[in-house]
């Protein structure tokens, strides 16, 4: 079993965020969402060489994570 660690880098009005193997230097996923609290945040997820994009309402920090969590279940890899 692989072990992986999910690092966080959160702003005033932003998340970025890598999935990644640490024994392997290996990124599997990595992330973002900018504009937490404006009218429409940009969310961007990279996985397997796919990036998605998105765009909706974030109020808060507590939004944004629980979206993270959300697209990691949707587009992978599952945690």
């Amino acid at each position: 079993m692989t072990e992986t660690v999910l690092v966080f880098n959160c702003g005033s009005s932003s998340i970025k965020y890598e999935l990644v193997d640490p024994r392997r230097a290996a990124r599997l996923t990595s992330g973002l969402i900018e504009r937490i609290g404006e009218d429409v945040a940009r969310i961007e997820h990279t996985h397997g060489g796919t990036t998605a994009e998105r765009h909706r309402p974030l109020a808060t920090h507590r939004e944004a994570l629980r979206t993270v969590l959300a697209l990691f279940n949707e587009l992978g890899p599952c945690l």
